[in-house]
């Protein structure tokens, strides 16, 4: 365990000194994730204020949802997302051949390598829309709904985990997939509003198939009391998704033929 945190530690100096190679580069790059994660409130706000509105749902809210949202993302891309842009990278110039000789794991290794800073935008946009939409929402947080809020935030970023796996797994075989992440952004526009307003064949898609809407939807849910039986269904559909998508990443890890492949 101490080895691993020390490999660990080890590649956050390593991201963070390259990163502050170029300190303007790298503020800026906060600066736009900032405010571009919040252009969906900003538009789900103007939608309100112009008299129309998710049913059942009020603005704080639906804000609610984008705020963790937000947090999961300013979580969880620094820490392993960034592995697709790693691997890709990799591949391509023949250094992910080195990775494969060294005493470590290798998806470990190309988690801990891809560490990223950038997104920190993301996770400050996302705390603070999240503490304003608590403030509007009168809501009794007990010990059993905090708890309950943290293990289905913790399977949030074990969904987009799973995601990673898949979407990096798929470079070791066809190394010009290099548009996966836009796909993934695109399909994950979904989790920023509430899943009653889908219909229900596509509700069942994306709870019990896909579960996108662990990702904001159901850790929002917990803290409204607005869950259903549902969910237990999508915990278990989040662990064998996660199981499936590390079987895959290790398959296609074996299909790597290598720099001179």
């Amino acid at each position: 365990m101490i080895h691993y945190l020390r490999i660990f530690l080890s590649g956050m100096k390593v991201a963070l000194a390259s990163r502050m190679a170029y300190r303007g580069d790298f503020i800026i790059r906060i600066v736009v994730m900032f405010f571009g994660d919040l252009l969906f409130p900003m538009i789900t706000t103007l939608i309100y204020r112009a008299g129309a509105s998710f049913p059942g749902w009020s603005l704080p809210e639906v804000l609610l949802i984008q705020g963790i949202f937000m947090v999961v993302k300013g979580i969880s891309f620094p820490f392993f997302f960034g592995m697709i842009e790693e691997i890709l990278d990799r591949v391509r110039e023949g250094t992910f051949d080195l990775m494969l000789i060294r005493p470590c794991s290798v998806l470990y290794l190309s988690i801990v390598s891809s560490f990223n800073l950038e997104y920190v935008g993301s996770f400050l946009g996302g705390i603070i829309l999240l503490s304003y939409a608590l403030l509007h929402i009168e809501i009794n947080i007990t010990l059993v709904t905090g708890l309950l809020f943290l293990l289905l935030f913790f399977f949030s970023m074990l969904i987009l985990l799973s995601f990673t796996l898949i979407m990096s797994g798929t470079l070791f075989k066809w190394v010009g997939n290099s548009r996966v992440y836009e796909i993934f952004d695109a399909v994950t526009k979904f989790c920023l509003y509430p899943r009653s307003i889908y219909s229900e064949a596509f509700q069942n898609l994306i709870s019990y198939v896909f579960p996108l809407a662990m990702i904001a939807y159901f850790p929002a849910a917990s803290l409204l009391e607005r869950l259903d039986r549902g969910v237990i269904y999508s915990l278990v559909v989040c662990l064998l998704f996660f199981l499936i998508s590390r079987a895959f990443w290790y398959r296609m890890l074996k299909q790597y033929t290598s720099a001179g492949g």
